[in-house]
């Protein structure tokens, strides 16, 4: 789940992100922002996949034409329906490390967990789910 900081850039915080900041429990950071929405009426948004890739892409600091092929990827998958009911950070992650075996980019799963928080075996799974759907070379 996201949350919308008070920056002027829009940028997504995961609760995750914010209890790690804040020093405070994850548990009592995803129920105060649940009362506070329901109290006070207010929709959640969803986040936008793209923007989680570039993210991650750029803390990676990978080549642009990598970030675009990994965006390719990601509306392939879209279109089959295939990323439906999945973390968006998960996906993010394992279209990010398609896209560099693909461009010939030398990103190892493991940088990727690191960077993006997803485990490898995360990474692995859906990319044995995705392999099918994209061609790599």
């Amino acid at each position: 789940m996201c949350i919308c900081s008070m920056q002027r850039d829009d940028t997504k915080r995961t609760i995750i992100d914010i209890s790690k900041n804040l020093q405070e429990s994850r548990r009592s950071i995803a129920k105060n922002y649940r009362m506070l929405f329901q109290n006070l009426r207010l929709a959640v948004s969803i986040p936008d996949p793209i923007k989680c890739i570039v993210k991650i892409a750029n803390n990676l600091e990978i080549p642009e034409n990598t970030k675009r092929e990994a965006i390719h990827i990601f509306d392939t998958l879209k279109e089959r329906k295939l990323t439906v009911g999945k973390k968006l950070d998960a996906v993010a992650a394992t279209v990010i490390y398609i896209a560099s075996v693909k461009t010939g980019v030398n990103l190892s799963q493991q940088k990727i967990s690191k960077v993006s928080g997803i485990s490898t075996v995360t990474i692995r799974n859906r990319c044995q789910d995705y392999v099918k759907y994209v061609e790599l070379f």
